[in-house]
């Protein structure tokens, strides 16, 4: 029965030495593979199918997770944020497993829907998880949130959002924090151009409302083309060439109408540059370069 006994308590341990043995392996095949290699070397689309191609050679969970993290970081770091939202929610159910990496699959999952313009539904995933304040992704949540309410041009909200960062090991996420808010303080204060005076000026003389907002070429073109238009039509009359008057009267209409409606634009349009490169600066200033954009996109 002693024989038995120890027979059993020795296979027992050779099978933990295996089963040891395989997640170690298993282990080195995600950090020491050729898809590792790809991944080092900025090859993220080509790191993606050898990650897939490992996920198939191991079943242990911990490792799984550990090679899906990798991939949503290929598809990240590869700024395919299509592909990641697709990712994301095809592997959802095995993020949860992990609240650290649960966490960190959202917060990329956010990213995504901002790099994207998706604002509004970054803000909507990233306040749904309600993240402890002890998670180790808490600050991350909270200045993409903040970021994402500025680009909304909400900055009431930002603010609210950058004033729950903790304090770190360090006090530097509070200081930059605070930082930023003290910029979106000052948001308000902005130079902002008034649509509806651009239209008037352009209504009043043609290009004048593009001039307000700075567009000196736009602005001259428009009183020239509207100028000749005009010069034009008075001169058929004067001719009796009434065909062409009514037809110059006809372009000119559209493009005095034009003008005024170009010129409203043109002040929304320089309203939206001036904010946008207040908040570029501002996330420039404090080093969140990630988040910068270089020309101002539909918001969805």
């Amino acid at each position: 029965m002693k024989l038995k006994l120890t027979e059993m308590i020795i296979s027992l341990i050779l099978l933990l030495l295996l089963l040891s043995q395989f997640i170690a392996q298993a282990q080195k095949t995600s950090d020491d593979t050729f898809a590792a290699y790809l991944f080092r070397e900025g090859e993220y689309y080509r790191a993606v199918t050898e990650y897939y191609r490992l996920l198939h050679m191991v079943s242990d969970s911990t490792v799984r997770a550990g090679l899906l993290r990798k991939l949503g970081l290929c598809y990240i770091n590869g700024a395919d944020y299509d592909g990641y939202i697709i990712f994301y929610k095809k592997n959802q159910a095995a993020f949860i497993q992990d609240s650290l990496i649960h966490a960190e699959m959202n917060l990329y999952l956010g990213k995504s829907f901002y790099h994207l313009n998706h604002y509004n539904k970054a803000i909507s995933n990233l306040e749904s998880q309600q993240l402890s304040s002890k998670n180790f992704y808490f600050n991350d949540f909270q200045f993409l949130l903040g970021i994402s309410y500025s680009r909304l041009y909400d900055w009431q909200t930002a603010i609210l959002e950058l004033q729950l960062i903790k304090q770190g090991p360090s006090d530097s996420d509070k200081i930059i924090a605070e930082n930023m808010i003290r910029s979106l303080q000052n948001f308000p204060s902005l130079s902002q151009k008034s649509p509806i005076l651009a239209g008037g000026l352009s209504a009043i003389i043609p290009g004048f409302g593009y001039t307000y907002c700075y567009r000196w070429g736009t602005g001259i073109a428009s009183l020239i083309v509207n100028g000749l238009l005009v010069w034009t039509f008075s001169d058929a009359l004067k001719q009796k060439q009434y065909g062409l008057a009514s037809l110059t009267g006809f372009i000119g209409i559209g493009w005095y109408v034009g003008n005024i409606q170009g010129s409203v634009r043109a002040a929304k349009n320089y309203n939206l540059r001036t904010r946008d490169d207040y908040i570029n600066s501002m996330l420039q200033k404090e080093h969140f370069l990630e988040y910068v954009k270089n020309e101002r996109s539909n918001v969805k």
